[in-house]
């Protein structure tokens, strides 16, 4: 079987791009970058190939100006390393062609923005590529927290859906919501800095805020080089657990920056989930509209701002349900509605949360072509409760297959 993942990314903000390079992380919607990579990058839990790499710009380079966009190993990349997509002069999307790269276990994966002429228009982006895993459904969930450092006395909360400004020691700022059921492991998670000797960092996955069995330590060995270390315990979810991981230092460890990352594997077969966290509640006034995959998303009234850039490669793609999660109910006579947004319009993947009421689960049936752009939109109705939402979608890939006779191509089949 041939199994796939989308994973999304992008800028919330417009930003210059210049001659230096610049780093983000390679997962989920970012309000930052940097100069140094090694503050983005995500150890990569599993074997397989990144390919297809899609960027698309609100505004074009501008003539004689251009932008290189790279999905690349943090170390100097040889070939076969990173696949790399150009936008240049009026155009304002742009993709990696037939290009992949090989990921092993432990890679540390980045995304490198650079000018590749000029002086481009200053822009905000939008990406995704392709994860297919060497093992079946080992489907990527992981996140960094940028220039933030963990706290070396108290625990912290990291969420698993990219990208974090801040981590919290508030779970329920950093949980996110599983739409299916399916299996945990391989956490990774990298540190910065050397914890220091005798002291150390304990990262748990916790599903529904307890602890479970997939839990790795990076102890200090005191030569203050980056660590790095792996579990291959695993633990069964179910559609609808929350899950964060929980970070417990000891001995007050050196302050660090981390990254982290673990493998999904679905119970059905041809699906990935797609989450997102928020430590911001829903405005009690007006349309709001938020990314699809951040590890701290935001509301937005302007819709651009948390577009996601859909790209489905060789497979028939579609959006098949959305669940949502609040933290406290509406209120008698009060509700709130969310839709998943496609192209600046709604889907039919949309659902009401109302009274007494603190969740839904939407279905549909929705196509996803390269190119299209996704949000949520949330309207307000009445004057409802202040509250957090969880949000997770899940996505069916089904691998497209052509029958060739005698030089003729006959049709594709969907598997």
């Amino acid at each position: 079987m041939v199994t796939e993942q989308i994973i999304y990314g992008g800028f919330g903000s417009t930003a210059a791009i210049t001659g230096t390079k610049i780093s983000v992380c390679p997962i989920g919607l970012m309000k930052s970058t940097t100069t140094v990579p090694l503050e983005v990058v995500i150890p990569w839990c599993a074997a397989g190939k990144i390919r297809d790499l899609n960027v698309s710009l609100t505004v074009a380079p501008g003539a004689g100006t251009g932008i290189n966009f790279k999905v690349s190993k943090a170390t100097s990349p040889s070939a076969g390393e990173s696949i790399t997509a150009n936008i240049s002069g009026t155009d304002t999307t742009g993709n990696s062609g037939d290009d992949s790269m090989t990921v092993a276990q432990g890679d540390l994966i980045r995304i490198i923005l650079q000018a590749s002429a000029g002086v481009p228009a200053t822009t905000q982006w939008h990406f995704s590529y392709r994860w297919i895993p060497d093992t079946d459904k080992e489907f990527i969930l992981g996140g960094n927290g940028n220039q933030a450092t963990v706290s070396n006395s108290a625990n912290n909360f990291l969420a698993l859906s990219g990208h974090s400004t801040t981590f919290s020691t508030t779970e329920l700022n950093k949980e996110i919501i599983i739409p299916t059921a399916g299996t945990i492991t391989r956490i990774t998670v990298r540190t910065q800095e050397d914890p220091g000797s005798g002291k150390s960092y304990e990262f748990t996955a916790r599903i529904n805020k307890v602890d479970t069995a997939l839990d790795v330590t990076i102890n200090g060995d005191g030569n203050g080089l980056p660590l790095i270390a792996s579990s291959t315990a695993s633990v069964s979810v179910s559609a609808g657990n929350t899950i964060a991981i929980k970070c417990d230092p000891t001995n007050t460890p050196t302050a660090t920056q981390v990254s982290y990352s673990m493998t999904f594997l679905p119970d059905d077969d041809n699906v990935f989930i797609v989450p997102s966290s928020s430590d911001e509640n829903m405005a009690q006034r007006g349309t709001r509209y938020r990314t699809i995959l951040s590890g701290d998303a935001e509301w937005s009234a302007t819709e651009g701002n948390h577009d996601s850039l859909a790209n489905h490669g060789d497979s028939s793609a579609k959006f098949k349900l959305m669940r949502v999660k609040l933290t406290g109910s509406p209120g008698f006579g009060n509700k709130w509605d969310f839709t998943l947004r496609k192209n600046g319009s709604d889907t039919g993947i949309t659902g009401t949360i109302s009274a007494s009421g603190t969740s839904v689960i939407a279905f549909g049936n929705i196509p996803i072509s390269d190119g299209d752009l996704f949000n949520v939109k949330v309207i307000p109705n009445s004057d409802p409760t202040v509250s957090h939402s969880l949000i997770s979608f899940v996505v069916e890939t089904i691998p497209v297959t052509v029958h060739i006779k005698g030089g003729d191509i006959l049709g594709g089949d969907i598997l």
